[in-house]
C-alpha cells in the first residue's frame, strides 16, 4: 500500500514520492523521536492512502480527512501503526493500582512494627501508638502519590560529549625538563 503525503509532511520526511507502508513506519519512528512536540495524529492529517484494488491496476485514492477515520471509514490505526492509548491507560493503571498497594503495605508494616515494639506498654497505647504511626506513614505516603501524579514528566538529560583536551604519561618528560634540552 502506498501513501501519498502532502509538501509539509514530505519535507519533514524528507522524501518527496509516494512512500510504502513499511518504510512509512521507520521514517515515521525516526521523525517523532526527533520532534517530540509533534501530534502524530494531527501531522497525518492530509496524507492520502493509494490502493492497488482493481483488476486493471487501475489505483483509488483516499484522503485521510481526519485523524481517525479515512473516506470509506476505514480506521486511521487499520493503516497507520499509531500508538493507541488503549495501551498507555493499562499502563496508567497498573502503575496506580501497584502504588496504591505499596502504600497498603507500608502503613501495615508501620503499624505491625510499632506494635510490636511497643510491646511493653499497655493495649491502649500500643493500639493508639500503632495507629498514629499508620495514619503519619498514610498522609506522607498519599502527599508523595498526589505530587508524582501532578508532576510532569521528565526529558532524559542530554548526553554529554565530552574530549580530551590533553593527555599525559608517566613516561612522557615533564614540561620543565622539554624546554631545557
Amino acid at each position: 500500500m502506498l501513501y501519498e503525503l502532502t509538501e509539509t509532511q514530505q519535507k519533514d520526511l524528507q522524501y518527496f514520492a509516494p512512500i510504502e507502508g513499511s518504510l512509512l513506519t521507520e521514517k515515521l519512528k525516526s521523525f517523532v523521536l526527533k520532534r517530540k512536540d509533534i501530534n502524530l495524529a494531527d501531522w497525518i492529517v492530509g496524507m492520502r492512502l493509494v490502493m492497488q484494488s482493481n483488476a486493471k491496476g487501475e489505483d483509488k485514492i483516499k484522503k485521510i480527512d481526519d485523524a481517525n477515520t479515512v473516506n470509506n471509514d476505514i480506521a486511521i490505526h487499520d493503516i497507520l501503526p499509531v500508538p493507541s492509548d488503549d495501551a498507555r491507560q493499562k499502563r496508567l493503571l497498573k502503575n496506580q493500582v501497584s502504588a496504591i498497594i505499596n502504600i497498603l503495605f507500608t502503613v501495615l508494616g508501620t503499624a505491625t512494627a510499632v506494635w510490636k515494639c511497643a510491646s511493653s506498654y499497655s493495649n491502649e497505647k500500643r493500639v493508639a501508638l500503632s495507629g498514629i504511626s499508620a495514619f503519619v506513614v498514610l498522609v506522607a505516603d498519599v502527599f508523595l502519590y498526589v505530587r508524582y501524579l501532578q508532576s510532569s514528566p521528565q526529558k532524559p538529560p542530554k548526553p554529554v560529549q565530552r574530549k580530551v583536551v590533553y593527555t599525559w604519561s608517566t613516561a612522557d618528560l615533564p614540561l620543565e625538563e622539554k624546554k631545557v634540552q
